[in-house]
């Protein structure tokens, strides 16, 4: 039985519940050493998570939202940098769908789906260095820096940004691999040491029209002004796994604890301190839990 195999027969909570399990065996040591996760980032690819936000008529599952932030709530219980560039993935592909027109992210959606492709970021349209000069009728040249780019490293396909002269937001969809574009493999972050969130390079990085979402554009039409409530919604599901996994880890810690030498109870998990410290951490994490939902 291959990997895809398994999860054939399982909703995407279970799968992602068994990638997490095997994600925890390692994400402390993993996020110690920093680097990219290639080969988990690979199992999450052979999962077939990756194509729960693609609808059904390109070869996507088609999941509600809810799903997919739980899946990214689950996986982010053991590994917060793992959910962060699979979450990610899923904003990406609301963004191509918010900003484009089907006739042109249809052949993408469905090369993804079909080859299982993880999709990178290096939009960041803050970051301004950027830029994107027209050389020719339908012909873009990209060249500059961008920072922040999660998941860009091990990604098969990114979304890049530049300005072009007249300070207009251009967003572009090429392969990772495409010529003129490298990683500076810069990222060394206080936690989440495997989002490969570091600088992307683009030297004189060649971007066809129909590579750029033009129609609508970003952020031109109220439905396409839903791409920043999705990417909180993944930011919240993700910090609230985050504090799940500690919760669940410091229950874990205090069942093998003894009291403080001056309680009056001998067990940690008896020391009404400790009790109420607990308390307060399950309301604090019911109460986001519910505003989630």
């Amino acid at each position: 039985m291959n990997v895809r195999q398994q999860y054939l027969d399982q909703s995407p909570l279970q799968i992602a519940q068994q990638l997490a399990e095997t994600f925890a065996q390692t994400a402390a040591v993993r996020d110690k050493q920093g680097g990219n996760p290639k080969a988990e980032r690979d199992l999450i690819r052979q999962s077939g998570l990756l194509g729960l936000s693609i609808p059904k008529q390109y070869g996507g599952q088609e999941a509600d939202w809810q799903t997919i932030f739980k899946t990214i709530q689950i996986i982010a219980q053991v590994d917060s940098s793992l959910a962060h560039v699979y979450g990610f993935h899923h904003l990406l592909i609301a963004t191509v769908q918010l900003f484009s027109q089907p006739e042109q992210y249809g052949p993408w959606f469905e090369q993804t789906a079909r080859e299982n492709l993880f999709w990178g970021n290096t939009l960041n349209p803050l970051d301004r260095r950027t830029t994107a000069t027209k050389i020719a009728k339908k012909e873009y040249i990209f060249d500059g820096h961008k920072s922040f780019c999660s998941g860009s490293i091990d990604s098969d396909i990114l979304l890049c940004s530049g300005y072009n002269d007249a300070g207009k937001l251009l967003i572009g969809v090429i392969p990772t691999a495409r010529k003129g574009v490298s990683f500076l493999g810069d990222w060394n972050n206080m936690g989440q040491r495997q989002t490969d969130s570091g600088t992307s390079h683009f030297e004189q990085v060649k971007i066809h029209e129909d590579e750029l979402l033009l129609n609508p554009g970003p952020l031109s039409t109220p439905y396409s002004s839903l791409r920043p409530l999705i990417a909180q919604l993944i930011f919240v599901h993700m910090f609230l796994g985050v504090a799940e996994g500690a919760f669940e880890v410091a229950k874990q810690t205090v069942q093998t604890q003894k009291a403080w030498s001056k309680s009056l109870v001998e067990e940690a998990v008896n020391d009404p301190f400790a009790q109420k410290h607990f308390a307060e951490f399950y309301v604090q994490l019911e109460s986001v839990r519910l505003l989630a939902d």
